[in-house]
């Protein structure tokens, strides 16, 4: 036992080893395409002071390392710059054109260097810092002539990276790298093409079945063709090549727009918020720490790949589908598939973006893209499988209403059926009802003719008698008014008569102007129009305004003629047998007042001789003088 376990730390050690020495040459064969191992890949990292190509020539053997037993060496300490080395030799060299490729592109800023007989070319500084247009070979990887007609070449590569860059490299003869470029890009081009179309097509989809889960879908694709294109960089060639400053924010954001978008889908899919409360609850809790680390990686410069909780969502969702398929619900199975794949290019972007990397050849270049496809397949088998199940149950339940209405027509026409006998029963009963109708309108015809006869003639009675009324309204008027002046009554009918001072006014107009008969006291003229004051009249003429109380008794008064017209009747009833003081008690009225109104009715009175207390017109000839 204790020899296995010696045995394997011996193991372990030789396949961690370092050696600090520059690593072997690389024998360049006359393959149109060969991969740079890592043994024959020198690295040394800046630590303090800046070091330049001169720096770095001037440098030991003793301060470079190399891992001869690594599959593929990668930025393990991306905090500090790091300098590769990379010699190739070989008499093919000198026979054709060889181009160097960078083949991951997860670099900030690259600064590359070829040496030749001691020589040293500077082939520029690009990276995701940098503007895409500054390359010289338009590629979403870096790539470097490699001198011709010598034996030996030394490439110098100095990255600066956030990301945990592998160093990897791959040598091609020119025109075979053409060739296989154009066959990359051409079937980047249909595989970007693909998902566009199945966006368009679900979102058709969306506006036609109104499943909230077409949408989400669409917005998973979407996610699909911005992560690729983060992730292979031709959003950066195609799309935003003058804004590099935009890979940085790209990179953060595409993990958490996969993230949500993804979660929506599968979980909307499998109705998780109306079947599985506690499973949907879980999920969103998972979603919420990746958040929180999308927040702290913002600060510590950390992408949403490397969350140690970024797979548990998926994971979730997974589970449940798992769950529901055991259960016996078929239209699970291919969304299981589907999301199988998922975790698994999930895995590898987040492996990648830790520095590990399982396997390093075209399917591992373009395992992402490959698992996108997958998915995005089976996903759409899980639609189509969830569209076909809709439309089977659509069918069947227009087949049972199409059968129910059937059922429902038998019944209806029977109903109707007995409907129409019963309503024929009803209809002779009211047939014979009408005939009976019929004679009781005649009758009330006649009783009508005859109650319209004696409504006319009550209409005219009435008419009659409205008339009589208003003529003994005003003959009782007039005896009321006849008893006053003759002084044949008491005081309260003489205040009922002469209610307030408006009455007593209106009654001086009567009197004075009989009705409509003026004449202006001073031209002459008979039309006017209202004056100033209770019932006075203005001259159209000349304007003078003459009032009510202008030629009478009562002109020029200074206490209200309601108190006026009571001293007039009293002193008249009483033939002037009444003193002062009595009426100042009557009407609260000055005494002085009362003396002097009275005087002049008595003096109005002794002037007229003629007027007896039994005269219809009574005391009203003492008014007009």
């Amino acid at each position: 036992m204790r020899r296995l376990l010696f045995s394997l730390l011996l193991l372990f050690i030789g396949f961690n080893a370092r050696a600090f020495d520059l690593a072997e040459f690389y024998y360049l064969t006359d393959s149109n395409e060969q991969m740079v191992p890592s043994r024959s890949i020198s690295y040394l990292k800046e630590k303090g002071q800046r070091l330049g190509i001169n720096d770095v020539l001037k440098l030991g053997k003793e301060k470079w390392s190399y891992e001869a037993r690594a599959e593929v060496l990668t930025m393990k300490d991306p905090s500090v710059p790091y300098w590769i080395r990379v010699d190739l030799v070989g008499d093919a060299l000198k026979n054709g054109e060889w181009m160097m490729e960078v083949l991951d592109s997860h670099v900030d800023s690259l600064a590359a260097y070829v040496v030749v007989d001691s020589v040293v070319r500077d082939l520029g500084t690009s990276g995701m810092k940098m503007l895409f247009g500054e390359r010289t070979f338009k590629h979403k990887n870096f790539i470097y002539n490699v001198p011709s007609g010598t034996e030996h070449v030394t490439f110098y590569f100095r990255y600066t990276s956030v990301y945990r860059t592998a160093f990897i490299y791959k040598v091609w003869k020119d025109e075979r790298l053409v060739e296989y470029a154009t066959t990359e890009y051409y079937m980047l081009g249909g595989f970007y093409g693909i998902l566009v179309l199945l966006a368009v097509y679900n979102l058709l989809l969306f506006f036609s079945a109104k499943e909230r889960f077409y949408i989400f879908y669409v917005l998973f694709v979407i996610s699909c063709i911005f992560v690729g294109m983060v992730e292979d960089r031709t959003g950066f060639q195609f799309i935003w090549p003058s804004m590099p400053f935009l890979n940085r924010i790209i990179d953060y954001i595409s993990p958490l727009f996969f993230l949500v978008a993804t979660v929506l889908f599968g979980s909307t899919f499998l109705r998780m918020d109306e079947k599985h409360k506690t499973g949907w609850r879980l999920l969103w809790v998972t979603v919420g720490l990746n958040l929180l680390y999308f927040f702290y990686g913002l600060f510590k410069g950390q992408l949403l790949w490397n969350s140690p909780y970024y797979i548990l969502p998926f994971g979730v969702v997974f589970v449940y589908a798992l769950m529901i398929l055991r259960k016996g619900d078929m239209e699970s199975r291919f969304f299981l598939v589907g999301y199988a794949f998922v975790m698994l290019g999930v895995s590898i972007i987040s492996l990648r973006a830790l520095g590990i990397y399982i396997i390093y050849h075209i399917l591992g270049v373009y395992a992402f893209n490959f698992s996108l496809i997958m998915k995005v397949f089976f996903f759409s088998m899980a639609l189509a499988e969830r569209y076909r199940m809709l439309k089977e149950e659509k069918e069947s339940a227009q087949q049972r209403i199409i059968q129910q209405l059937r059922d429902n027509e038998k019944i209806i026409e029977q109903k109707v059926v007995e409907r129409t006998d019963k309503i024929n029963k009803q209809k002779l009963i009211i047939e014979s009802k009408n005939d009976e109708l019929s004679e009781v309108n005649q009758q009330l015809e006649q009783q009508s003719l005859q109650l319209a006869k004696q409504a006319d003639e009550i209409a005219r009675m009435n008419e009659l008698l409205k008339g009589e009324n208003m003529q003994l309204q005003e003959s009782v008027k007039e005896i009321a008014t006849a008893r006053v002046l003759m002084q044949d009554v008491n005081m309260d009918e003489f205040t009922r008569i002469f209610p307030n001072d408006q009455a007593c006014f209106q009654y001086l107009e009567e009197l004075k102007w009989d009705g409509e008969t003026f004449e202006c006291k001073k031209c002459g003229n008979d039309k006017y129009s209202k004056g100033t004051g209770p019932f006075a009249r203005r001259c159209t003429k000349c304007g003078f305004n003459e009032s009510t109380t202008n030629g009478t008794l009562f002109h020029r008064l200074h206490f209200p003629i309601q108190k006026a017209f009571y001293i007039l009747f009293l002193v008249y009833a009483k033939k002037g047998d009444v003193t002062a003081a009595e009426l100042s008690t009557e009407l609260d009225v000055r005494h002085n007042t009362c003396w002097k109104f009275s005087k002049k009715v008595k003096e109005r009175l002794g002037r007229l001789k003629d007027v007896k207390s039994t005269d219809k017109h009574g005391w009203s000839k003492l008014i007009i003088d």
